[in-house]
Protein backbone atom coordinates (compact mmCIF):
# COMPACT_ATOMS: atom_id res chain seq x y z
CA UNK A 1 0.00 0.00 0.00
CA UNK A 2 1.47 3.60 -1.12
CA UNK A 3 1.70 5.72 2.11
CA UNK A 4 4.37 7.74 1.01
CA UNK A 5 5.54 10.16 -1.97
CA UNK A 6 8.61 11.60 -2.82
CA UNK A 7 9.07 14.29 -5.45
CA UNK A 8 12.61 15.58 -6.66
CA UNK A 9 12.56 19.36 -6.89
CA UNK A 10 14.75 20.86 -10.28
CA UNK A 11 12.80 19.42 -13.25
CA UNK A 12 9.38 19.25 -11.18
CA UNK A 13 8.74 22.00 -8.89
CA UNK A 14 11.65 24.44 -10.31
CA UNK A 15 12.63 24.00 -14.11
CA UNK A 16 15.95 22.79 -14.28
CA UNK A 17 18.16 25.80 -14.30
CA UNK A 18 21.39 24.39 -14.40
CA UNK A 19 20.36 22.58 -17.39
CA UNK A 20 19.06 25.39 -18.91
CA UNK A 21 22.39 27.15 -18.30
CA UNK A 22 24.11 24.54 -20.13
CA UNK A 23 22.07 24.69 -23.64
CA UNK A 24 22.54 28.48 -23.04
CA UNK A 25 26.19 27.98 -23.49
CA UNK A 26 26.02 25.49 -26.04
CA UNK A 27 27.08 22.58 -23.10
CA UNK A 28 26.30 19.63 -22.23
CA UNK A 29 25.71 17.79 -18.88
CA UNK A 30 28.75 15.27 -19.53
CA UNK A 31 32.19 14.93 -18.32
CA UNK A 32 33.62 18.11 -16.70
CA UNK A 33 30.09 19.47 -16.28
CA UNK A 34 28.44 16.25 -14.54
CA UNK A 35 31.55 16.35 -12.62
CA UNK A 36 31.52 19.11 -11.37
CA UNK A 37 27.49 19.48 -10.73
CA UNK A 38 27.52 16.29 -9.09
CA UNK A 39 30.43 17.44 -6.61
CA UNK A 40 28.48 20.31 -6.01
CA UNK A 41 25.01 18.73 -5.19
CA UNK A 42 27.22 16.18 -3.09
CA UNK A 43 28.74 18.93 -1.00
CA UNK A 44 32.36 18.52 -2.00
CA UNK A 45 32.58 21.99 -3.78
CA UNK A 46 31.32 24.99 -2.36
CA UNK A 47 28.99 27.50 -4.81
CA UNK A 48 32.43 29.66 -4.62
CA UNK A 49 34.11 26.82 -5.82
CA UNK A 50 31.47 25.81 -8.44
CA UNK A 51 31.46 28.71 -10.05
CA UNK A 52 34.81 28.71 -10.05
CA UNK A 53 35.28 25.57 -11.70
CA UNK A 54 33.02 26.53 -14.19
CA UNK A 55 34.36 29.82 -14.96
CA UNK A 56 37.47 28.01 -15.76
CA UNK A 57 35.93 25.14 -18.13
CA UNK A 58 33.81 28.13 -20.18
CA UNK A 59 36.74 30.64 -20.06
CA UNK A 60 34.82 33.76 -18.70
CA UNK A 61 33.30 34.57 -15.22
CA UNK A 62 30.42 33.38 -14.23
CA UNK A 63 28.57 33.75 -11.34
CA UNK A 64 25.83 31.41 -9.51
CA UNK A 65 22.94 33.72 -10.09
CA UNK A 66 24.26 33.75 -13.79
CA UNK A 67 22.96 29.55 -13.42
CA UNK A 68 20.53 29.45 -10.70
CA UNK A 69 19.59 32.84 -10.68
CA UNK A 70 16.26 32.97 -12.96
CA UNK A 71 14.28 29.86 -12.24
CA UNK A 72 10.82 29.36 -12.80
CA UNK A 73 8.85 27.63 -10.93
CA UNK A 74 6.08 24.76 -11.74
CA UNK A 75 2.82 26.61 -9.79
CA UNK A 76 0.43 23.90 -11.39
CA UNK A 77 2.02 21.14 -8.99
CA UNK A 78 1.55 22.58 -5.71
CA UNK A 79 -2.06 22.26 -5.63
CA UNK A 80 -1.44 18.71 -6.49
CA UNK A 81 0.94 18.52 -3.59
CA UNK A 82 -1.47 19.92 -1.01
CA UNK A 83 -4.60 17.41 -2.50
CA UNK A 84 -1.80 14.44 -1.65
CA UNK A 85 -0.84 15.40 1.07
CA UNK A 86 -4.17 14.96 2.92
CA UNK A 87 -3.67 11.11 2.36
CA UNK A 88 0.26 10.76 2.17
CA UNK A 89 3.18 11.47 3.69
CA UNK A 90 5.23 13.74 1.46
CA UNK A 91 8.81 14.05 0.81
CA UNK A 92 11.22 15.64 -1.10
CA UNK A 93 14.66 14.45 -2.74
CA UNK A 94 16.69 16.74 -4.47
CA UNK A 95 20.11 16.69 -5.83
CA UNK A 96 20.77 20.58 -4.70
CA UNK A 97 23.21 22.89 -2.98
CA UNK A 98 22.89 24.36 0.42
CA UNK A 99 20.75 27.01 -1.20
CA UNK A 100 18.01 24.89 -1.96
CA UNK A 101 16.95 24.85 2.07
CA UNK A 102 16.34 29.54 1.63
CA UNK A 103 14.93 28.52 -1.85
CA UNK A 104 12.14 26.52 0.13
CA UNK A 105 11.58 28.95 2.94
CA UNK A 106 11.01 31.82 0.63
CA UNK A 107 8.41 30.21 -1.55
CA UNK A 108 6.56 28.95 1.60
CA UNK A 109 7.75 25.61 -0.43
CA UNK A 110 9.04 23.93 3.02
CA UNK A 111 5.56 23.22 4.75
CA UNK A 112 4.28 21.04 2.11
CA UNK A 113 7.28 18.20 2.97
CA UNK A 114 7.20 15.69 5.68
CA UNK A 115 10.72 15.46 5.11
CA UNK A 116 13.66 17.15 2.92
CA UNK A 117 16.50 15.30 2.13
CA UNK A 118 19.37 17.20 0.05
CA UNK A 119 22.63 15.35 -1.38
CA UNK A 120 24.79 18.33 -0.39
CA UNK A 121 23.34 18.07 3.58
CA UNK A 122 23.69 13.94 2.95
CA UNK A 123 27.23 13.84 1.15
CA UNK A 124 25.68 11.89 -1.61
CA UNK A 125 23.66 12.31 -4.44
CA UNK A 126 21.28 10.88 -6.75
CA UNK A 127 21.65 7.66 -8.13
CA UNK A 128 23.37 6.07 -5.12
CA UNK A 129 20.65 3.74 -3.44
CA UNK A 130 21.99 5.36 -0.35
CA UNK A 131 19.87 9.03 -0.74
CA UNK A 132 16.75 7.08 -1.44
CA UNK A 133 17.46 4.63 1.83
CA UNK A 134 17.90 7.82 3.51
CA UNK A 135 14.89 9.87 1.94
CA UNK A 136 12.46 6.72 3.12
CA UNK A 137 14.32 6.56 6.52
CA UNK A 138 13.40 9.73 6.94
CA UNK A 139 9.55 9.57 6.02
CA UNK A 140 9.47 6.00 8.19
CA UNK A 141 8.62 3.95 4.59
CA UNK A 142 9.69 0.94 3.36
CA UNK A 143 10.80 1.16 -0.67
CA UNK A 144 6.92 -0.73 -2.08
CA UNK A 145 5.26 1.76 0.11
CA UNK A 146 6.47 5.11 -1.59
CA UNK A 147 6.19 6.80 -5.26
CA UNK A 148 9.07 8.57 -6.52
CA UNK A 149 8.79 11.17 -9.12
CA UNK A 150 11.82 13.09 -10.83
CA UNK A 151 12.24 14.26 -14.39
CA UNK A 152 15.59 12.42 -14.87
CA UNK A 153 14.85 9.03 -16.13
CA UNK A 154 18.12 7.53 -14.88
CA UNK A 155 17.06 8.72 -11.28
CA UNK A 156 13.65 7.43 -11.78
CA UNK A 157 15.51 3.87 -12.79
CA UNK A 158 17.52 4.26 -9.67
CA UNK A 159 14.67 3.95 -7.60
CA UNK A 160 13.10 1.68 -9.37
CA UNK A 161 16.12 -0.51 -9.20
CA UNK A 162 15.34 -0.59 -4.80
CA UNK A 163 11.56 -1.49 -5.61
CA UNK A 164 10.05 2.41 -5.17
CA UNK A 165 7.11 2.65 -7.80
CA UNK A 166 8.76 5.78 -10.14
CA UNK A 167 7.21 8.23 -12.52
CA UNK A 168 9.38 10.06 -14.91
CA UNK A 169 7.94 13.46 -14.68
CA UNK A 170 6.98 15.92 -17.59
CA UNK A 171 3.64 17.97 -17.10
CA UNK A 172 1.80 18.15 -14.00
CA UNK A 173 -1.17 17.09 -15.92
CA UNK A 174 0.45 13.87 -17.27
CA UNK A 175 1.86 13.38 -13.23
CA UNK A 176 -2.18 13.83 -12.28
CA UNK A 177 -3.20 11.07 -15.02
CA UNK A 178 -0.56 8.29 -13.75
CA UNK A 179 -1.32 8.82 -10.37
CA UNK A 180 -4.67 8.94 -11.63
CA UNK A 181 -4.26 5.25 -13.22
CA UNK A 182 -2.47 4.22 -10.05
CA UNK A 183 -5.04 4.40 -7.97
CA UNK A 184 -3.13 7.41 -5.90
CA UNK A 185 -5.46 10.24 -7.18
CA UNK A 186 -9.16 9.38 -6.50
Amino acid sequence: MITTIIFDFYGVFQDDVYGRWLIKNGLTRSDQYLSVIRELDSGALTREEFVAQLSALVGHTVTYDDVYGHGEYNTTIIPLVQTLKRNYKIGLLSNASDSLRSKLKERNLSQLFDAITISSEVGVAKPHENIYRQALEMLHATPDEAIFIDDNPSFVQAAQALGITSITFTTTTDLRRTLLDLKVLL
